[in-house]
């Protein structure tokens, strides 16, 4: 006892006893004490106001209660009464440490209820000899355990419910299950956690999979669930729990040599500089439409040999350098996608960097030029697209390389107060146009005008919600691409004046986990007078007809549309006027109806160098249900 103690001991009022008043004499069977506490709701005990330092590791615990509880032999065949202490175990200020609860049957991991205190406990039989009484053996080769009464001499089975601690930042979480420690006589020495578990890591992938604090664990002794397990790289201590020897996983606070407490914390006992190894792939969607799945290994585009992913995973609070007082680093990930027949429609290459004091990032290897920021790779059947837009962006004298780079967005959050976890990755290559400048793509005498543009990536975003509606349970994921090309071409040229054949074309395919798949496709055809006027500018009007169908598993929207556009650049681009006329018919058809409706569109833009810009548009609808 370090806080609240008189005279060495905690002092308690109101503590729950018993006089036996009959048999005089004879003490009463175990079974009786069994039923005793049973009536009593399994422990019989009182209030307990001080602060412990657990095995004198540096660890300290703050007591609310002590207590006898019942339980049983390793074989279940006899009563056993466990003394235990209960309080709050005080945690790290550095890192975001909690208390949480693991269900040995069902594998789930859920916070320490309010009401809920951690128990301490030793194996260490109190007998009597003669009138003295004494332990069958010596306390100080037992281990204290932060573990249920229970659970003192049995192994780990049906309704085990085991205490943990668990790191929490805002991509991974790390679990440090089974907690105990191991009596130290010399209070020089510095304290250390122990456990029959390894550390169990969940990666940012595996959170947005879980709908809870942490991903499920299984039984964490055969099975370990969706977790990462971090069983290398840990010494073994002598002792043993459950038949298990316990591994050294983290000092515990910092001494001086007289064993006075210096700082307050946790480090890693791992050793210097090492890594954990990870697991081949995980599932984070697997539906018939749509697959997204990670790869802990990958390959650089420049093709070198494939590499298998690694965890340099470390906790420090004593670290000077803020960065090393814990991070997570994970080398050789590959995010793919399978959108529909198109197998590896997308992979996004690079490694996770997590660590105090920055932003958690997707990016390359700051040791290796060849792989300085997340690279993307696309599939087959979007070689002829890359190889367009590659050379019109090479035409317009800019490294298609870095314009990759540029457009490649990733993004994630990890709220853990409300269990929300999101994930976003997309590349887009905006609209590129062919020839340039602009004052040559929009003049008359130009004889062919090109413009593409591409968007492709996929998300996730898991949110647990308060609702009775199981579909909101559900995690929205889904994958998308997207393609625009325009292509113009010079028919008949007459002095100043020029008739060009307009073809233009939208083509995208998407997969949700909510409506499944979808297919939105919208062509046109048309013609485009262009004129170009002397000082004045150019002035063009365009014509063109269309058609646009969007379907998916729930609904078929058909459209037909004709567009009128004219447009004018005055005094090279300073004055700019557009006037758009857009007639649209649509039929929309779901499960239960289908909708008709028609639409006129007029828009005007007007654009003054530095000095005005006026936007308007105004529309006229009309729906009817027609079946």
């Amino acid at each position: 006892v370090i806080q609240g103690a008189v005279n060495g001991k905690g002092p308690a009022k109101k503590m729950r006893g018993y006089v036996q008043l009959a048999p005089r004499g004879i003490p009463i069977s175990k079974e009786v004490l069994e039923f005793l506490h049973a009536s009593q709701g399994g422990f019989i005990g009182g209030p307990l106001d001080c602060t412990v330092d657990i095995g004198k590791n540096g660890q300290k615990m703050r007591v609310n209660r002590i207590d006898s509880n019942m339980s049983r032999s390793a074989d279940n065949s006899e009563p056993v009464f466990v003394g235990a202490v209960r309080g709050n175990v005080i945690l790290p200020k550095e890192g975001s440490w909690s208390m949480v609860l693991h269900n040995h049957d069902t594998g789930d991991v859920s916070p320490l209820p309010d009401n809920i205190t951690v128990p301490l406990i030793r194996i260490g039989q109190l007998i009597k000899q003669g009138d003295i009484l004494k332990l069958n053996q010596d306390p100080d080769g037992q281990l204290l355990r932060l573990a249920n009464p229970t659970e003192i001499l049995r192994l780990p089975s049906s309704g085990t419910i085991n205490f943990g601690l668990l790191q929490t930042t805002d991509t991974q979480k790390a679990l440090f299950l089974t907690p105990s420690f191991k009596k130290l006589t010399d209070i020089t020495k510095t304290g250390t956690l122990l456990s029959k578990t390894p550390p169990l890591f969940a990666d940012s992938y595996r959170i947005l999979s879980s709908k809870g604090i942490f991903p499920n664990i299984g039984n964490a002794v055969t099975t370990f669930g969706d977790v990462i397990k971090l069983d290398s790289n840990f010494d073994k201590d002598i002792l043993s729990d459950g038949g298990v020897l316990v591994l050294k996983l983290m000092q515990i606070n910092e001494k001086n040599a007289l064993g006075e407490l210096q700082k307050e914390g946790m480090k890693l006992k791992q050793a210097a500089n090492s890594q954990f190894p990870l697991p081949s792939r995980w599932n984070l969607i697997n539906e018939d439409y749509l697959k997204i799945y990670v790869e802990y290994k990958t390959e650089k585009n420049d093709g070198s040999q494939k590499e298998d992913g690694k965890l340099n995973y470390d906790v420090n609070s004593f670290a000077s350098n803020v960065a090393e007082n814990w991070k997570s680093r994970m080398n050789n990930l590959s995010m793919i996608v399978d959108l529909g027949p198109f197998k590896r429609l997308m992979k996004v290459k690079g490694n996770f960097d997590s660590n105090k004091g920055s932003e958690a990032s997707f990016k390359g290897s700051d040791s290796d030029p060849s792989f300085p920021s997340p690279q993307i790779e696309f599939s087959d059947v979007l070689e002829p697209v890359i190889a367009i837009l590659q050379i019109l962006q090479d035409l317009q004298g800019a490294k298609y390389g870095d314009a990759l780079k540029k457009g490649l967005k990733i993004a994630m959050s990890n709220s853990a107060d409300s269990w929300e976890y999101k994930f976003e990755a997309s590349k887009e290559i905006p609209v590129v146009k062919f020839p340039i400048p602009d004052t040559v793509y929009n003049s008359p005498q130009t004889p062919l005008k090109l413009e593409a543009g591409l968007k492709v990536g996929f998300y996730f975003n898991a949110a647990l919600k308060i609702t009775t509606d199981a579909k909101k349970l559900l995690p929205t994921a889904g994958a998308f691409i997207d393609f625009y090309g325009r292509l113009s071409v010079m028919c008949v040229s007459l002095a100043a004046a020029t008739v060009y054949a307009v073809g233009q074309v939208e083509l995208g395919i998407a997969a949700d986990t909510k409506v499944g798949p979808s297919l939105r496709m919208k062509f046109g055809f048309g013609a485009q007078i262009v004129v170009g006027l002397p000082v004045v500018g150019n002035v063009s009007i365009l014509y063109m007809v269309g058609v646009e169908i969007y379907a998916s598993s729930t609904e078929l929207i058909v459209s037909a549309s004709l567009l009128f556009q004219g447009h004018a650049d005055l005094l090279a681009g300073l004055v700019s006027i557009t006037i758009t006329i857009e007639a649209k018919g649509t039929i929309k058809r779901t499960d239960e109806r289908t909708d008709c409706s028609v639409q006129v569109t007029f828009a005007i833009d007007i654009s003054i160098f530095l000095v005005i810009n006026i936007d308007f548009s105004t529309s006229w609808q009309e729906n009817r249900q027609v079946a």
